[in-house]
């Protein structure tokens, strides 16, 4: 649980940088600055066992070093993507060779296809696909094949909304037909029986729940807790099969060139508004040009007619307003995955070591966003995509929507 104490600091001085002092001899009996070496606790999510020097520290199973510090270590967010056994960098491990300086430098190597921050990053042309137990990276399908998927979830999200809307408008014909019928009700015996019949056909309802549980169960993937993994993966299939919108989609490999903050920033803006925004707008456009097209006159029944089918009860913007119900219903867990996802911060760099009398520094702490680790929290870049994704998201589909319903 401790390592070798030999040189000033470990290397480093408080803000980090390396230092250029030379190494403490381990006994001298001439230089006056010389001191005993110590045994040092070992840093959070380090590996120390054995005879261990600091440079030779490595780091726990699903632990990585810090990139502004590298004394302490991390949590990866992808336990899988961090291996145990990565020496640190050590900066400050120098020789002289023929009177040249030559320092020497250890890389810290993350899981194939990872890279960044604590390995959360995936390199280009890697992404890290939907419902993934081990949640780390895997190559990118061709071209072709992530645009026939993207063409196909497309179409597959079209026929989801169409049934549910004509689903929702087939129930809504119903329950007005025996309303109808209840009004003109010749005893209260008719009238007790129409009323019952009008209510939502069972198989909507059941719909409705089913789809609810999906979201709620879906939503917990938001949340720092631990799961076994086949439960991981369920909870994730369970959030795409909930709803549509942008959090099923391999942006990562749609845009190979981006990464980092600019590809979260642009995987937010679509998922959080222009998605929505987009399809609400096709969605009117789609029912303005249907009315203008298949426009009919609508022939009033007989007063005297017993039977009300319902059929053309059910207006141009009765369709328009139900179905844009029903594209929020189905919208709502990607649009606050993306909301969430910009206000979920941890902090890193908390090493309970730095208030031991036996340690000559502080371990800088930062807190970085969850889900771009790039991304300091609260800071100008932070608190840009606060204001401008963010908060226009939760006032526009949390607020605005909702009440206007």
């Amino acid at each position: 649980s401790e390592y070798l104490s030999v040189y000033e600091g470990d290397g480093f001085e408080n803000d980090g940088t390396a230092t250029n002092t030379a190494p403490y001899l381990l006994f001298s009996a001439t230089e006056t600055t010389a001191t005993t070496p110590k045994c040092l606790p070992c840093p959070n999510g380090g590996k120390c066992q054995g005879k261990k020097i600091f440079n030779e520290v490595s780091n726990e199973a699903g632990f990585g070093r810090l990139s502004w510090d590298p004394r302490a270590f991390g949590k990866c967010p992808y336990p899988a993507s961090c291996p145990a056994g990565n020496p640190m960098v050590m900066k400050h491990h120098s020789n002289v060779t023929n009177g040249i300086q030559n320092q020497t430098t250890v890389l810290e190597s993350c899981l194939e296809g990872h890279t960044g921050d604590l390995c959360s990053r995936c390199v280009r042309g890697w992404t890290i696909p939907i419902g993934s137990e081990n949640t780390t990276c895997v190559k990118c399908p061709s071209s072709e094949a992530n645009v026939a998927s993207l063409a196909g979830l497309i179409f597959v999200g079209i026929v989801i909304v169409a049934f549910l809307v004509w689903d929702s408008l087939d129930g809504i014909k119903l329950i007005i037909a025996s309303a109808e019928r209840a009004r003109q009700a010749t005893n209260a015996e008719e009238a007790r029986i129409a009323s019952a019949q009008a209510q939502m056909p069972f198989h909507s309802v059941g719909i409705r729940i089913i789809s609810s549980y999906l979201q709620v169960a879906g939503l917990l993937t938001n949340f720092q807790v631990t799961l076994p993994p086949s439960v991981e993966a369920l909870l994730v299939v369970e959030s795409g099969a909930s709803g549509i919108g942008g959090q099923v989609i391999a942006f990562s490999c749609l845009m190979p060139n981006t990464r980092g903050a600019d590809l979260f920033f642009l995987k937010q803006l679509m998922c959080c508004l222009v998605i929505p925004i987009g399809l609400c707008l096709l969605t009117v456009l789609f029912w303005s040009v249907n009315g203008l097209c298949c426009s009919r006159v609508v022939k009033k029944e007989p007063n005297n007619s017993n039977e009300t089918t319902g059929k053309n009860v059910v207006t141009l913007r009765d369709k328009m307003q139900g179905s844009l119900v029903v594209l929020y219903y189905m919208m709502i867990p990607s649009i606050l995955n993306s909301v969430t996802s910009m206000l979920q911060c941890t902090r890193y760099g908390v090493d309970e070591r730095s208030t031991d009398n036996m340690i000559n520094y502080q371990v800088k702490p930062k807190v970085l966003l969850d889900a771009e680790l790039s991304i300091v929290c609260y800071e100008e870049v932070h608190m840009q995509m606060v204001m401008t994704i963010a908060m226009p998201g939760i006032l526009i589909f949390i607020v605005i929507v909702p009440l206007v319903l």
